[in-house]
């Protein structure tokens, strides 16, 4: 069960309205009362019909009750037990009244939910049977009474947020930290850690298209820096197409190293990101091209490879990648620049095997 299940279950709220018992005894009272009226207006007729009238009709009687007690009690009888009811004598109606409007009142008096019910019911109708002694009235008492028992253990809604809300407050809220282990390999996945691996997104199925377009909006950002950046300063890769060609090459074999260093980290080979490059292709640019491109250059590449590699943390940048790519690779650069010997090495290889020509 999840937590939020939980809260739901512990801050439910039901009240007991008391006022229901009342209110369903005033409904037999309602409707025993209609049909002593009606009995003893025929009984009465009965009496003054003179030699040659015709009886008053009972099925008029029985269709006027049946509209009334819809009407005024909102229950829909059996013209049966209509018909039983107004067949009966005044003396037992008040009888049977007395022992419904008791047994209905004694069992909603405690607190009945909705799944008790039926059992309520068969209580009230059990308590009915052992005080009622005429065998005439017993379907029509039956039925009057199983159905005057409602629920009375009302949930409350209002209640209930106040409860919610009183729970929240008392709450702590649990902290997932980033780099947090939340399962191990064969260890049994408890209620705590699915909740856990729920609220981190890890059971998520449905494809979000928010990483592609942050994706997109990454590079279209990169873009506009190497822009801007070619633009505003006198780099050689403005003038040259050999320089532009040679930057492209060294950037995109630094993008190819990266993935591939990703794959292998994905295969569980770890700390291996560490042995990322950087510093060389640094070195490299700032040989070839200059150091301010060299510089700048560390930069990308570092936004590049804390993107690549942000499936070993929890946001969208490997920040701690992020800060040594770029301390790498800045001192790759400055290293370099007071090493003569590295400075001459690293330009005739580079230079003898890019930038020479092919007869």
């Amino acid at each position: 069960m999840s937590g939020a299940k939980r809260l739901l279950r512990r801050s439910t709220v039901y009240v007991l309205r008391s006022d229901y018992a009342q209110s369903q005894t005033e409904k037999v009272n309602a409707i025993f009362g209609l049909a002593i009226q009606l009995s003893s207006d025929m009984e009465r007729d009965e009496d003054e019909l003179t030699e040659g009238d015709s009886p008053p009709e009972l099925e008029e009687q029985m269709e006027y009750m049946q509209e009334a007690v819809n009407q005024d009690v909102d229950r829909d009888l059996t013209m049966s037990t209509i018909e039983t009811l107004l067949t009966s004598s005044s003396e037992q109606l008040r009888v049977a009244r007395d022992i419904v409007r008791n047994s209905v009142f004694e069992v909603m008096n405690e607190g009945i939910s909705v799944d008790e019910v039926p059992e309520a019911r068969d209580e009230a109708e059990e308590r009915v049977l052992h005080s009622l002694n005429s065998s005439r009235l017993h379907d029509a008492v039956t039925e009057i009474t199983r159905s005057l028992v409602i629920a009375n253990y009302i949930y409350d809604d209002e209640a209930t947020s106040e409860q919610v809300q009183l729970l929240l407050s008392e709450v702590d809220p649990v902290l997932i930290r980033e780099g947090q282990l939340l399962a191990q390999e064969g260890e049994i996945i408890g209620p705590a850690a699915y909740e856990q691996m729920r609220l981190v997104g890890l059971l998520d199925e449905t494809i979000t298209p928010y990483p592609y377009i942050g994706l997109l909006i990454f590079t279209m950002v990169l873009l506009l820096m190497f822009r801007f950046y070619t633009v505003q300063t006198s780099s050689p890769i403005k003038h040259s197409n050999r320089h532009l060609l040679l930057y492209v090459i060294v950037f995109f074999i630094m993008l190819a190293l990266m993935t591939l260093i990703s794959i292998l980290s994905v295969l569980d080979v770890h700390g291996v990101i560490w042995i990322t490059p950087i510093a060389l292709g640094a070195m490299l640019l700032a040989q070839l091209l200059n150091y301010r491109i060299a510089l700048f250059s560390v930069v990308l590449l570092s936004l590049c490879a804390s993107v690549i590699y942000n499936g070993s943390a929890a946001g969208a940048f490997h920040s701690s990648f992020l800060v040594y790519a770029i301390l790498s690779g800045f001192s790759g650069v400055f290293f370099i620049g007071k090493n003569p010997r590295l400075v001459k090495f690293c330009k005739r290889v580079c230079t003898s095997r890019l930038l020479t020509p092919r007869l």
